[in-house]
């Protein structure tokens, strides 16, 4: 009876939906003849439907958004904000224009900062998604893998991507990995590129960071370990006075943790 009752389900979608949505426009999307639009309290995010990229208003069932400012680059933009999606509107940008969002604002843990073009670009969606790709992981602990895009845009547009992002402390804590020692990194071919990166601060709850990079596609948060040359560092700071023997075993404990 189950069996019969998903077939039921999968022919209904072959029949009705599927069609429906590849003729979807980008004010909303139609279901088994029912328009879900932009904007409205619907039920439907329409960005969650792959025929229909993005609204022009903002839809209140795709997450919180708002408009924010863009510098070097005209019109109001709007923002879609989810724990595994971030979502940017960019109206135009002129030749070394730049795109800035606010800094501190949080979607996903890879946050879109700026985006600065080397070319015009009018109409684009950026999108930050949070992955979990069948790939060869770089060297580290893996926190999150995410996917960055633009749409109407190509990799010669793009002159920086100045990227912000989080990583819980508890999550560091519990895979030993070192504060300063969390990078993000950039997939190249089946290779993985090391971008520097930058230690910001931290709160109670995140240690926060900035890096820079100059092309679209997946990128990997990774933290690492203490070396060696920390475990001799806090021995001799213990030897000069300046730090107890708690804080030595405590660098000893995690560098053989990692």
């Amino acid at each position: 009876m189950k069996k019969l009752f998903l077939l039921l389900v999968v022919v209904s979608f072959a029949i009705f939906i599927a069609p429906s949505l590849a003729n979807a426009a980008c004010n909303g999307v139609t279901i088994c003849g029912v328009n879900y639009t932009c904007g409205v309290s619907d039920g439907v995010c329409p960005e969650d439907f792959s025929a229909c990229d993005r609204c022009s208003t903002c839809d209140p069932d795709c997450g919180p958004c708002g408009g924010v400012g863009a510098a070097g680059g005209g019109g109001e933009q709007t923002y879609r904000c989810r724990a595994d999606f971030e979502s940017y509107y960019i109206f135009s940008l002129e030749a070394g224009g730049v795109f800035s969002t606010i800094e501190d604002r949080y979607c996903t843990d890879l946050h879109l900062y700026k985006l600065k073009v080397s070319n015009p670009i009018k109409d684009a969606t950026t999108k930050v998604v949070l992955i979990e790709p069948e790939v060869i992981p770089p060297e580290g602990k893996v926190y999150n893998y995410y996917n960055f895009s633009v749409d109407d845009m190509k990799n010669s547009d793009v002159d920086v991507v100045e990227f912000r992002y989080r990583v819980p402390n508890e999550w560091i804590s519990n895979n030993s990995v070192a504060e300063d020692r969390v990078v993000l990194y950039k997939q190249r071919n089946v290779f993985w590129e090391r971008l520097d990166s930058e230690r910001l601060g931290k709160d109670e709850q995140y240690n926060y960071y900035s890096a820079k990079s100059n092309s679209f596609g997946v990128y990997a948060i990774v933290g690492h370990g203490l070396e060696i040359w920390d475990v001799l560092e806090k021995i001799s700071l213990y030897y000069s006075g300046d730090i107890d023997f708690i804080e030595v075993l405590h660098v000893i404990d995690m560098y053989y943790s990692f």
